[in-house]
């Protein structure tokens, strides 16, 4: 459906034109009727239409002035004249501004105006039609360089073989000429790449394909430096590292940098990050290439949307699981309690903790997969949750997380979820859930049936009963459950002996704890860690 616009000072005619013709089987959206050419005029350059109809002779501004104005902003409008001048003189200032269809008034019907908006209708088809397949062609043409270009990359990194005259040739006939040695290359990281790309509701291919496009296009603007894709959120551009006396090389890619990364974020809402590399001659550019995307990793603590050096920092050696035990004691204190500003606080101290120390981005993944996987087990136990993710899909987010910042985002927005109540709306089930908050938060001391009644106010009996029928197991057994589950972990992850674990879960007798351990576990206490 193209647009049109009625102009004519005529109102009768205006009426006649607006009613008798056909405009919606013409394939035609009427959008506006003016008495008055200023007022079309701005109402056609606040919403231009693709064909106009229009009288000359009109005060304050004529038929002419106004296709002239239109025109300027919209060269291909058409336009079709309707006048009581029939002198060579307009007919001539008419076609000097495009315009093909000269109607006189006194001869004037609907059916003769209909057939000229026919044709009109036909001609702009033929031109859309013709638009969409230019740029199908552009868009083909452009696809079938990108992959070109993702190919040859790929092959300076990875091929076995590597001939550097013979690539920088296949380089140059796609137009990437590397003619300055030596060459800077830059690593581009897409941060936070998965979420972007589904918000945008693009595929892999589109995202990377577009990106491409946006960022060569700006590179070819500015005469220097060529853009190559390795995937959806990773790519390589190259610049030459000739300097001037005032200009320092990396400075001028920094510069050159920030401007692609402003035109990525304003095409695409996407941020991106840059990690520069060392000056290198061709011959040595694969090595350098393939050491710059071993080190990306490096990067885990660094802002996003930075611009910078490459990092060659080491990571620390110590283990962060040493660390584990005391980070999810604190986590699980503050659960139980339902505090939740504490847990932000505390998952925010031990990610402050870890970025301090710069562990392997690897471990420090585990590390937080493993605990969010305890927790979510924890809550489970205090019928607290019901996870709408599966253990893989949370193992699958964690491993992708590319900075440690996403990661406690993505982390704390987690841990809200997993800690929104359910509804209790039945007394049973509130019951159950504040009698196991009670078992959590006195985990080192004894507990009996009495101890949980009275700090619920209930008769035992009467909580021991809807306790059992509530989750099918007695209150006690529970309990016994609970706490081994917590030895194991203290066998795991510290080197305390078992008479200290016995006495920490609130046992007085080794003896009696190791009997319910076996009962539990099927194996002594010893036994279990040997296994470890």
């Amino acid at each position: 459906m193209f647009k049109a616009m009625l102009v004519d000072d005529d109102v009768p005619v205006l009426n006649y034109l607006a009613k008798r013709v056909n405009w919606s089987d013409l394939g035609l959206d009427l959008t506006g009727t003016y008495e008055k050419s200023k007022e079309a005029l701005e109402a056609g350059l606040a919403s231009m239409p693709d064909i106009m109809i229009t009288d000359i002779g009109m005060p304050e501004m004529n038929g002419l002035e106004l296709v002239k104005a239109l025109k300027a902003k919209a060269p291909n409008l058409k336009v079709i004249v309707i006048s009581c001048h029939n002198e060579f003189e307009y007919a001539k200032q008419a076609l000097q501004l495009g315009v093909k269809d000269y109607l006189l008034k006194e001869t004037l019907s609907a059916g003769a105006l209909s057939e000229m908006l026919e044709a009109l209708v036909q001609e702009l088809q033929s031109q859309r039609t013709m638009e969409q397949e230019n740029e199908r062609l552009k868009r083909f043409e452009g696809r079938h360089r990108s992959v070109i270009k993702e190919r040859l990359l790929r092959e300076l990194l990875y091929q076995p073989i590597w001939d550097y005259r013979a690539w920088a040739q296949q380089c140059g006939q796609q137009g990437l000429h590397f003619i300055q040695e030596p060459v800077i290359p830059v690593l581009c990281r897409v941060d936070r790449c998965e979420e972007t790309i589904r918000q945008l509701r693009l595929d892999d291919e589109t995202y990377k394909f577009a990106f491409d496009n946006i960022a060569s296009e700006y590179l070819r603007e500015q005469g220097v430096g060529m853009f190559m894709p390795l995937d959806s959120h990773r790519a390589f551009l190259f610049f030459p590292a000739a300097a001037s006396i005032h200009v320092n090389a990396f400075d001028k890619v920094k510069e050159q940098l920030a401007g692609v990364q402003s035109a990525v974020k304003r095409h695409l809402k996407s941020s991106t990050s840059y990690f520069i590399g060392g000056k290198q001659p061709l011959a040595q550019l694969r090595s350098g290439a393939a050491e710059m995307l071993l080190h990306l990793d490096r990067h885990f603590y660094e802002k996003e949307g930075s611009i910078g050096p490459i990092s060659r920092e080491p990571f620390a050696e110590d283990d962060v699981f040493q660390h584990y035990a005391e980070a999810e004691q604190e986590l699980k204190r503050s659960l139980v309690q339902d505090n939740i500003e504490e847990l932000q606080e505390v998952v925010a101290k031990w990610l402050a903790f870890i970025a301090s120390k710069k562990y392997p981005p690897a471990l420090v993944k585990e590390w937080v997969l493993k605990l969010v996987l305890d927790l979510q087990m924890k809550l489970r136990s205090l019928k607290h949750f019901m996870s709408s993710y599966s253990d893989e899909v949370v193992h699958s987010k964690v491993l992708r997380m590319e900075t440690i910042f996403h990661l406690e985002e993505w982390l704390l927005v987690y841990i809200e979820r997993l800690t929104a109540p359910m509804d209790l709306g039945h007394v049973q089930d509130s019951i159950i859930v504040k009698a196991q908050n009670y078992v959590e938060q006195h985990m080192n001391e004894k507990i009996s049936t009495e101890m949980a009644a009275a700090y619920l106010h209930l008769n035992p009996s009467y909580f021991s009963r809807i306790y059992k029928q509530g989750t099918k197991e007695g209150f006690i057994k529970y309990v016994t459950r609970m706490k081994m589950q917590e030895a194991c972990k203290l066998l795991d992850a510290t080197n305390l002996t078992i008479e200290d674990i016995s006495s920490r879960l609130g046992y007085e007798h080794k003896s009696y704890f190791n009997k319910c351990f076996k009962t539990v576990m099927c194996v002594s206490p010893v036994e279990y860690r040997g296994q470890k």
